[in-house]
């Protein structure tokens, strides 16, 4: 949480004794999670090859001790990875493997994500009727309370820009501010960076460039 919320790197003490206590509990699910944990924190800092590096060795143990949860997790981060090498074909696939992972652990919030990462994985190859798609049937199974609503709402947002619908792109992300707003809802820092590209994207699109400028 605290490396989402600010963006900032957490201290080497920190993540010394994260691994010290992880290995202390010598427990399979806690080494999975702690390892899918540093491949996110590497993936978002841009270090794709250390990601890589951990999403191996969180694969590695599921093979020994499944755990279907945690396998949803790790596609989801799989799916995202794939997304940032430029790899869409493979972030689809990985975001489809989480779909299916969802519905035989029962984890709902896994599904809705994989749902907004293939979407916009759809996006990047040039599919935004595909990540419409998605993200509508996605929206039907949220509840507009929860915090996926309004992020699904900001990758909608980037379908309907890419679409040409600028008045729907404005509807969407000014719902999804509202949400935000009005549940005092936290951002991570990597949400607030990666969504402010679609605002400042529709102010071009609406000629308003200086606007466009100080945003970016």
């Amino acid at each position: 949480v605290s490396a989402d919320i600010d963006g900032a790197d957490l201290s080497a003490s920190l993540l010394i004794d994260l691994r010290k206590y992880t290995e202390r509990a010598a427990t399979p699910t806690i080494s999975v999670a702690y390892q899918i944990f540093l491949a996110e924190y590497s993936a978002k800092r841009g270090d794709l090859d250390r990601s890589k590096h951990h999403s191996s060795l969180a694969e590695s143990i599921l093979t020994t001790y499944p755990n279907v949860w945690l396998r949803g997790l790790l596609d989801l981060h799989l799916s995202c990875l794939n997304y940032l090498e430029g790899n869409y074909l493979n972030s689809i696939l990985a975001a489809d493997r989480a779909l299916g992972t969802s519905s035989e652990s029962g984890n709902r919030l896994t599904g809705l994500i994989a749902q907004a990462d293939m979407a916009a994985a759809y996006l990047a190859v040039g599919q935004p009727a595909r990540a419409e798609a998605c993200l509508s049937s996605a929206l039907r199974r949220a509840n507009n309370e929860e915090q996926i609503f309004g992020l699904l709402l900001e990758t909608l947002a980037e379908a309907q820009l890419v679409s040409g619908d600028l008045v729907g792109c404005a509807e969407s992300l000014r719902c999804a501010h509202d949400l935000s707003a009005r549940f005092s809802q936290s951002r991570s820092a990597w949400h607030r960076a990666w969504n402010l590209r679609t605002e400042a994207r529709l102010l071009q699109r609406s000629g308003r460039w200086q606007e466009s400028l100080s945003l970016i």
